[in-house]
C-alpha cells in the first residue's frame, strides 16, 4: 500500500500533463479558427475591420514552442492538430494562395495582360513606373491617386487614356467611350470609378478602374482614441458601402464582359467586398502563389488591391510586381476570353 500510492501519483501526473497539453494544442487550433471566422466581421463591425487591417502574424508566435514541443513527443494527434491549425492560420488568415504558378504564364498573345497600381499621389518614381510597364507589357493599365503630370509622362501617343480626377485608364486598344461616378456625394472628392469600353481583339470589354475610401482615418481614430473613435471608423465604413454599391450597379447595367481594377481599400474578407464583388473571379486568388499583399507597413501587409473579370474571362496567371516607390505595389494579371464569349460576338 505504501509504494502504491506514488505508482498511482505519477499515473495521474502523466495523465494530467498529457491532457494538459492536448488542451493547449486544441485550444490554439480553437483561437485561430476563432480568428479565422471575426474577420468576415469586417465592414459589418467596426471591430472587425480593426481585426482585417491588424497584423495577423503574431497569430503565429505559438508555433514556435508548439511544434517542437509535438515533435519530441513524437504525438501524432498533437502533430495532427498543430497541423491543421497550421493550415488554417496559412490560408484563411494570412491569405496565402496556391493555385498560381511560379513562371511560365502563357503567352501575352493568347490573352489580356492587366496592371493596376496606386501611385500614390505622385509618390512613384516614373523612371521605376515607366521600366515596369515596359517590362511587363501590359494591354491596360488602371492607375489610382495618379497625378496628370505622371499619366503624361508614362504614356505616349501609342496609348488611348482617359482620365476623370486622379484615375486613369490607358490601354493599347481604342477607347470607343467611359463613364465614371464622382466621389462628392459620399463626402470625397474626386472619382471613384472610371469605366472605359475597351475595343480589344477579342470585343469590346468594359474595363473599370475603382479606388474606394481609405479605412485608414478611421483606424487611427480607434488607435488613438480606443472606443471613442469607433463611430469614424463605422462612419468610414458605412460610405464604402455606399460607394461600393453604386460602382457595382454602374458597371453591372452594361452588356459587354467585364474586368475590375484599382485599389478596393478593403481586404478579401470584407463584407462589402463578399456582397458586391464576390460574382467576380479574384485574379490572385484564381492565379496567383502566395500572399500578395500589395500594401505594407513596418509591421504587416495586406491585399487591398485587386484584378477582378466576369465568367467571360479564364485567369491565367497574377503576381504582385516591382516596387515602383508608392506605398502600394501593382498587381499584374493575366486573362482569356473563354470561347463562347467569343462565339457570341456578333
Amino acid at each position: 500500500m505504501v509504494n502504491s500510492r506514488p505508482a498511482t501519483f505519477r499515473k495521474f501526473q502523466t495523465w494530467r500533463d498529457t491532457n494538459v497539453v492536448a488542451a493547449a494544442y486544441v485550444a490554439y487550433l480553437l483561437l485561430v479558427l476563432a480568428f479565422a471566422f471575426a474577420l468576415h466581421q469586417a465592414d459589418v463591425t467596426w471591430w472587425g475591420t480593426v481585426l482585417a487591417f491588424a497584423p495577423r502574424w503574431p497569430l503565429g508566435l505559438p508555433l514556435v514552442a508548439l511544434i517542437p514541443i509535438a515533435l519530441a513527443r513524437r504525438s501524432w494527434p498533437l502533430l495532427l492538430v498543430q497541423g491543421l491549425a497550421v493550415l488554417v492560420l496559412l490560408g484563411p488568415v494570412l491569405g496565402l494562395k496556391v493555385s498560381g504558378v511560379v513562371s511560365g504564364c502563357p503567352s501575352k498573345s493568347r490573352g489580356l495582360r492587366v496592371l493596376s497600381c496606386n501611385v500614390g499621389s505622385g509618390k512613384a518614381e516614373v523612371r521605376l513606373l515607366t521600366d515596369l510597364i515596359a517590362s511587363i507589357a501590359p494591354d491596360v493599365v488602371a492607375l489610382q491617386e495618379c497625378p496628370t503630370s505622371v499619366s503624361a509622362e508614362v504614356f505616349d501617343a501609342a496609348w488611348f487614356v482617359e482620365r476623370e480626377g486622379q484615375l486613369c485608364v490607358a490601354s493599347r486598344f481604342p477607347i470607343v467611350q467611359h463613364m465614371s461616378i464622382d466621389r462628392r456625394p459620399f463626402g470625397g472628392w474626386g472619382a471613384v470609378a472610371l469605366v472605359c469600353r475597351v475595343t480589344t481583339p477579342d470585343g469590346p470589354v468594359d474595363f473599370a478602374n475603382v479606388h474606394f475610401t481609405t479605412v485608414r482615418p478611421g483606424l487611427e481614430a480607434v488607435m488613438a482614441r480606443k472606443l471613442a473613435g469607433a463611430p469614424a471608423l463605422q462612419a468610414s465604413i458605412d460610405r464604402r458601402w455606399r460607394e461600393s454599391e453604386a460602382v457595382a450597379q454602374l458597371i453591372r447595367s452594361g452588356s459587354e464582359p467585364v474586368v475590375i481594377a484599382g485599389d478596393f481599400n478593403m481586404t478579401e474578407e470584407s463584407a462589402i467586398f463578399r456582397t458586391h464583388w464576390s460574382d467576380y473571379t479574384d485574379a490572385f486568388s484564381a492565379a496567383g502563389l502566395g500572399f500578395g499583399y500589395t500594401k505594407h507597413t513596418d509591421w504587416h501587409g495586406v491585399r487591398i488591391d485587386y484584378v477582378l473579370a466576369d465568367a467571360d474571362f479564364d485567369l491565367d496567371c497574377c503576381w504582385v510586381g516591382d516596387d515602383v516607390g508608392s506605398d502600394h505595389l501593382p498587381v499584374v494579371a493575366e486573362m482569356r476570353r473563354v470561347a463562347s464569349s467569343v462565339d457570341r460576338m456578333p
